[in-house]
């Protein structure tokens, strides 16, 4: 580590201020959410950066975002997916444009049962170029970050992201998503949700 991001580091540390992290979640422009990158790989990319928005980075390190990834997804129609789960994805959509591609909610099996897509409570925000690809971490993170924040505007019940779980019912501190708990491997990206945030609802 350079001299001068230590003492940066360190200065943010006495003062109570969270450092960020490379490639790690920022908001950008806007308030929407962002990757913390060096610019040249922003500006490549074809998105756009704001300073002051990486603490404890090198000054080349700033927020970067993009506002229009992919094409707006299809929402599900309320029906046997329940309007609670239509109404968080909406909600979801509108403050990530550009970052969900797909929205999967109901799955063919018995309700109840172990998974709420089975009752149409719980969606599937599809969040990287293809299923099954882990290539856009940043915005998968932020993203369930988002929903654990917003909890109750969404009814939330639980949320899902990279292996990590959290429920406001037993976790109850809004916590970084590096500090939610750990879920066993299940064999693959979209089992381990490396490729989608899964949101469950309260019914």
């Amino acid at each position: 580590m350079k001299l001068t991001h230590f003492i940066s580091y360190a200065i943010l540390s006495l003062s109570g201020v969270q450092a960020a992290t490379l490639n790690g979640p920022c908001t950008g422009a806007g308030g929407a959410p962002g990757t913390c990158i060096s610019t040249s790989s922003c500006t490549n990319a074809g998105g756009k950066y704001i300073s002051n928005a990486c603490p404890g980075l090198p000054t080349d390190m700033k927020c970067c975002s993009k506002t229009s990834c992919v094409p707006p997804p299809k929402i599900p129609a309320v029906g046997r997916c329940k309007k609670t789960a239509v109404d968080g994805a909406k909600k979801i959509v509108a403050a990530h444009p550009g970052k969900v591609r797909e929205i999967f909610c109901i799955r063919d099996c018995p309700c109840p049962s172990n998974s709420e897509h089975c009752c149409g409570l719980a969606t599937d925000m599809m969040c990287t170029s293809v299923a099954g690809k882990r290539d856009r971490d940043a915005f998968g993170r932020s993203m369930a970050e988002w929903v654990m924040k917003n909890r109750k505007a969404l009814n939330l019940k639980y949320v899902i992201w990279g292996q990590r779980i959290w429920n406001p019912s037993i976790d109850r501190v809004v916590a970084p998503w590096t500090k939610w708990r750990q879920m066993e491997d299940r064999g693959s990206i979209t089992q381990n949700h490396w490729d989608h945030v899964h949101v469950s609802y309260n019914g």
